[in-house]
């Protein structure tokens, strides 16, 4: 029991990750439009709020400290360097 669910936790990991790269991508895509600025607040909201919200909740659940403390380091820094954490959110 305690294997598989450590599996499964990995497992929505790499969900994560592969999301993480489509939102990657996405920001690409809106910046070549020329249409970040314009919803910019909107899409950090919802960044932060999946990173913070359910992602960090799924990571502090792994067992295995070392991919725990990679996920969440890696968590952290694409936060802080895609936006401003500590700025205010208006929503």
């Amino acid at each position: 029991m305690f294997k598989e669910k450590n599996q499964f936790l990995i497992y929505k990991m790499k969900e994560q990750k592969r999301f993480l790269m489509c939102w990657i991508v996405l920001l690409i895509i809106i910046k070549k439009k020329n249409i970040y600025d314009e919803y910019k607040e909107q899409l950090e909201y919802i960044y932060t709020r999946y990173l913070l919200c359910s992602s960090l909740l799924r990571m502090v659940k792994v067992n295995d400290k070392e991919i725990r403390e990679k996920l969440i380091e890696m968590t952290w820094t694409n936060l802080n360097t895609k936006f401003q954490i500590g700025r205010k959110i208006i929503f």
